[in-house]
């Protein structure tokens, strides 16, 4: 693959991960709200009865996460980033990465409950270990492909 292929397939990437981070938001807060139904397919008590318990810290957590996942794309604009140069490149690039490894984690989740049958205690912290990482490593490859 050529680089701008490569840069056009992570930027896709980034973006779709990036909208689903913000519907995961929207749902969420759905849920809380009582407009969409918590349900849970097997029996057990819905996921996001926990969240609505405690409604204030669940918003506290998750309205930044949500501009976290609208702004931190425009950094990767070229016109942006060249008119802002002065903010650490390389920095910013890790940080936005594990940032969007929390709407990885989502599908590898998903994964986890479609095809092992494991409860969510058992796979939840391996779930997120594969997706920080593998968001680390995506970074690190991409920030020495592009270095200068």
């Amino acid at each position: 693959m050529h680089r701008k292929q490569i840069s056009w397939v992570l930027r896709t990437g980034m973006f779709l991960l990036s909208i689903t981070g913000m519907a995961m938001v929207a749902r969420r807060t759905l849920a809380i709200a009582g407009i969409l139904p918590a349900v849970s397919s097997n029996g057990t008590i819905p996921f996001d009865t926990g969240f609505g318990k405690h409604p204030v810290i669940t918003f506290l957590h998750i309205l930044p996460g949500f501009l976290f996942m609208l702004l931190g794309p425009w950094q990767f604009m070229p016109g942006i980033r060249n008119r802002y140069s002065r903010f650490h490149r390389e920095w910013m690039i890790r940080a936005f990465a594990i940032g969007l490894a929390v709407s990885t984690v989502r599908p590898i989740v998903g994964m986890f409950f479609a095809f092992s049958g494991l409860a969510p205690q058992v796979f939840f912290g391996t779930a997120f270990w594969i997706g920080f990482t593998l968001h680390f490593l995506v970074a690190e490859v991409w920030i020495n492909y592009t270095r200068g």
